[in-house]
């Protein structure tokens, strides 16, 4: 069904109000953070995990990236 908007840079409704941020927004949030391997990150509103998901990739085995969100 969003097929259509994979390659779109906009936020996307995730179910519950919430959005997935923007790819670029992403990128410069992990540009500015500069996560490295061997990392502990703590990620706040972690909504669908796909930040955390990344976060994860970045910091490899080494690392550990814990995902928080509050759905009601």
């Amino acid at each position: 069904e969003l097929e259509s908007v994979a390659e779109v840079d906009v936020a996307l409704p995730i179910g519950n109000g919430q959005t997935i941020s923007q790819p670029l927004v992403v990128a410069f949030m992990l540009e500015l953070l500069d996560p490295q391997r061997d990392q502990k990150i703590l990620d706040v509103g972690s909504g669908s995990g796909w930040t955390t998901a990344l976060l994860s990739y970045i910091v490899g085995n080494e690392g550990k990236v814990f995902g928080i969100e509050n759905i009601n």
